[in-house]
């Protein structure tokens, strides 16, 4: 949506008429921050967008959470292996913490003025690239009205219903990154619409895995319906090309995230814990990837190497055609267009198919030297990832800026501290006990969520 001369400026007259951001960041759970699927204002603060603008030296405003956005997944394992709490008590926390949210969001006139009044990271976890333009999806009001249905369900339900719990997730996030104040003015604007209003001098975008794909990953196997939607992510982004345009014309660059590839997140993983032990080993049909592999955190699916090694390949391509329906999409401003080659980048800490130290980030954490890479995080393994073995810890959200920022800057990833990283990741730090009960856990709650949006 391309917003009207004089609403715009009416917009920007009620924001303060704030100057045009150095770097701005739009898309998804990528740039939100979220680890083990948890957001607040710890992990806000150490989202990739913020290490790629301290590495290129431009003041940045993070997203701010009063609050954890639902429940915090990891001190929720701690307990759990403590005996400190149950479902039950893990439900009573939840909509204690929503209850805030209720109160903040749903009430009229309830929102308090501060903190900033504008994010430059407005990513949400969960967004599809439909999200970013469709105000009907992608707005304050629309999020609000999400969360309401959501909630009204979860409250009527009993345990944890999955699918309400993600929808609660999404709702309360989207409301509060888009309009933090609850300005009426401003409720039915999209991620598309503030770049149009705001004008950063540098945009980055990471959108699309949402889009099929991580729901692929996360369900171990291939469904129709996920299939058919990555098979429209090339129009999409291309839609999301048009409406980004008109708002990008002075814009000095775009900066696009590539397609992950499904093989090397931590999630898809050989179906056996210790291959060369309890399974033939690699796939003869398909060098280098393992016979089978499963979706580990919903304990479903079964996929051969030579699936896994076919999404791979189908992934490449829909990332590259993705990336050039989008740069047709922007016009002009598709000269100005940079993409990074997630795919690529995630190869050199692809420790799970190419075995050695090599592929990992050396870190020390309490005297203990550990190489971090898309391994399983288990009660023996340490990660690059979190909880969910989707949503990367702090340490690889230092590896995806430094992709982003060299791919601006070459050279700029020296300036990201890795090791700093790691101290200030509390995952790391405070690992919590008995990770596979943990796990089992939240595996129950699958069969209720649908994996439309993880």
């Amino acid at each position: 949506m391309v917003l009207e001369t004089a609403a715009r400026a009416a917009i920007r007259d009620r924001i303060g008429n704030p100057p045009a951001p150095a770097l701005m960041a739009i898309g998804d759970g990528f740039y939100n921050g979220m680890r083990s699927a948890t957001i607040d204002d710890d992990k806000a603060q150490l989202a990739p967008p913020v290490l790629v603008a301290a590495a290129l030296g431009e003041t940045f405003q993070p997203a701010c959470y009063p609050r954890v956005v639902m429940g915090d997944l990891e001190q929720a394992y701690r307990d759990l292996a403590q005996s400190a709490v149950n479902v039950a008590g893990l439900r009573a926390r939840i909509l204690e913490t929503v209850a805030a949210w209720e109160a903040d969001l749903l009430t009229e006139g309830a929102r308090s003025p501060a903190g900033p009044a504008l994010f430059d990271n407005i990513a949400v976890a969960g967004a599809e690239v439909d999200d970013l333009i469709d105000p009907k999806r992608g707005s304050a009001t629309a999020a609000r009205r999400m969360f309401a249905g959501a909630l009204k369900r979860f409250r009527a339900a009993s345990g944890l219903p999955g699918d309400e719990l993600v929808e609660m997730h999404m709702g309360i996030n989207t409301a509060h990154l888009l309009n933090p104040h609850g300005l009426p003015e401003l409720d039915g604007l999209t991620q598309t619409d503030w770049v149009d209003i705001r004008r950063p001098r540098r945009l980055l975008v990471s959108i699309g895995q949402n889009d099929g794909l991580t729901a692929t990953i996360m369900a171990g196997k291939r469904i129709n319906v996920f299939d058919r939607k990555m098979a429209k992510l090339p129009d999409r982004m291309r839609a999301l090309g048009e409406a980004l345009a008109p708002a990008l014309a002075d814009t000095d660059q775009i900066v696009l995230n590539g397609l992950p590839k499904p093989s090397a997140v931590a999630n898809l993983r050989p179906r056996a814990k210790w291959p060369d032990d309890q399974e033939p080993g690699r796939d003869p049909k398909a060098k280098g990837y393992w016979r089978r592999y499963v979706g580990y955190l919903a304990g479903r699916g079964d996929m051969t190497g030579r699936d896994v090694a076919e999404l791979d390949e189908q992934a490449a391509v829909l990332s590259a055609a993705a990336a050039d329906a989008f740069r047709a999409g922007l016009g002009q401003a598709g000269e100005r267009l940079v993409v990074v080659d997630l795919a690529a980048r995630m190869a050199e800490v692809d420790r799970k198919h190419r075995g050695d130290a090599a592929h990992a980030v050396a870190v020390r954490v309490k005297g203990q030297d550990l190489s971090l890479a898309n391994l399983i995080l288990d009660d023996e393994t340490s990660s690059l990832y979190g909880l969910d073995n989707l949503h990367l810890n702090a340490v690889g959200n230092g590896l995806l800026a430094g992709w982003v920022a060299d791919a601006i800057s070459p050279g700029a990833s020296a300036r990201i501290d890795l090791q700093a990283l790691a101290d200030r990741d509390r995952l790391l730090q405070d690992r919590p006990p008995l990770l596979g009960a943990g796990a089992f856990l939240i595996s129950l709650l699958s069969p209720f969520v649908t994996f439309e949006r993880i």
